[in-house]
């Protein structure tokens, strides 16, 4: 197998940032009845079947300066049967997956996507069958015998690997997203069995159905195995039946059942293949996981809150946010974060509710990277987010709202949202950083 990838505190009373733990479950189930030669398929004379059940665990801590730790540990129980052989059954822990991802996009352009890189290990710890006889090959399919490799829990071996992640939400409710990943074999298998090099590429959009509640992901990947080698009477040779290509098309149902709790259904479908040697290939498949997020609400710069920064009735005080607020108009200025999920639900309702009005604009601002200065100077009352200040068309505070109760942002605007405007969308702007 190997392959298991699908997929705050206040710092010493001087950093205003978040601490969030996550977890996630996943459980798939494959099997594998076809084999291909290349890219078409072939013969399957000893009628090997196999059936995977896994499931994969994995857990992350995110930093409040946008490193996250990653570990993800899977399990897998494999039956296989052939002809003349009776049902077997392996299962245990496969290899163990150790990830550090930092977010680079505090020191890039604005205008580019979200960005993360990563390195990781992938650790020998699952069980590995070392090399025999070929079960799932009939030599009557290649034009010498040949051997391969059992199914095996564990690889063997240990990997480093290196990612890039990017994610954008350039149109509302639609976002996007795409990866690369690099896994190099460091050492071979106690047998001398030595993998390939592997890519894989993949991207994909993400759009909100039901806000809030339901989600559609649809995500294309390519993946490219290299050739792999053994050792036979004592010398490296090629390994007949590794590497290749791989492309598959991933439709994803998710549902946020609460906003720290996520289920999702997922189903991979095979589009194309094309093999070294001959190898079984992966039948369409099922998974399913759940997710859960726990973060701590973001700490005020200082011990205890302070005095808020503006109060209703006044004018604002703050220069930058002053800039924002526009004479004649309601202006709703949103204080987000890319790690706060309830700000992402607050940014889609508040597009939705005052799409077409001309007398309400909205501003973003972008806590995502602030520090303690930035908090005192901009929400030294703030507890948490999403913050959200409506002011009035002759800019003074109507109401600052917090938590939940930005969802109710429409009482306090004049005249009600239920009265629409000529339909000339609403202006939106990111300031100071990206949406």
């Amino acid at each position: 197998m190997g392959d298991t990838d699908l997929t705050s505190s206040l710092d010493a009373g001087e950093r205003a940032a978040i601490w969030r733990g996550r977890m996630t479950a996943v459980y798939g189930s494959a099997a594998t009845h076809t084999f291909y030669a290349g890219s078409a398929p072939t013969e399957n004379p000893l009628e090997l079947k196999l059936q995977m059940q896994m499931v994969s665990v994995a857990a992350a801590v995110d930093a409040p300066w946008g490193t996250t730790l990653a570990l993800t540990v899977p399990w897998a129980q494999v039956e296989y049967e052939r002809l003349f052989l009776t049902r077997q059954v392996e299962d245990g822990v496969g290899d163990v997956e150790g990830k550090v991802r930092q977010d680079v996009s505090r020191w890039l352009p604005t205008w580019l996507p979200r960005t993360t890189l990563g390195v990781g290990v992938v650790a020998n710890t699952g069980p590995y069958r070392a090399k025999v006889e070929a079960s799932a090959l009939a030599t009557s399919v290649t034009a010498a015998p040949s051997v391969s490799k059992e199914v095996s829990i564990g690889r063997g071996a240990w990997w480093s690997l290196a990612e890039v992640e990017l994610f954008g939400q350039p149109w509302g409710k639609l976002g996007v997203f795409g990866s690369v990943q690099m896994r190099t074999p460091a050492t071979d298998a106690s047998d001398g069995f030595r993998w390939g090099a592997e890519t894989r590429a993949g991207g994909g959009l993400r759009h909100a159905i039901v806000e809030r509640w339901l989600s559609a992901v649809v995500q294309a990947d390519w993946q490219w195995r290299g050739r792999a080698s053994e050792v036979t009477v004592g010398e490296r040779v090629p390994f007949l039946n590794a590497g290749g290509h791989w492309l598959n098309v991933t439709p994803t149902l998710m549902s946020a059942l609460w906003p720290w709790l996520t289920v999702a259904a997922s189903w991979r479908q095979p589009l194309w293949r094309d093999v070294v040697g001959v190898q079984g290939v992966q039948e369409p498949s099922l998974y399913l996981s759940v997710s859960g997020s726990f973060s701590g609400a973001p700490a005020p710069p200082v011990r205890g809150l302070a005095e808020p920064s503006v109060r209703p009735g006044d004018l604002p005080e703050v220069p930058e946010i002053a800039a924002l607020v526009v004479a004649g108009k309601s202006t709703l200025i949103d204080y987000w974060a890319s790690w706060c999920e309830p700000c992402q639900r607050l940014a889609s309702a508040l597009e939705a509710a005052i799409q077409g009005r001309t007398d309400v604009i909205v501003r973003r601002v972008d806590a995502t990277q602030w520090e303690a200065a930035e908090w005192k100077h901009y929400l030294p009352d703030a507890a948490g987010l999403p913050v959200l200040d409506v002011y009035g068309p002759d800019r003074r505070l109507r109401a600052r709202l917090t938590g939940e109760a930005t969802f109710g942002f429409g009482a306090h605007l004049l005249p009600a949202l239920c009265l629409p405007a000529d339909g000339t969308p609403v202006a939106w702007v990111s300031d100071p950083g990206r949406r």
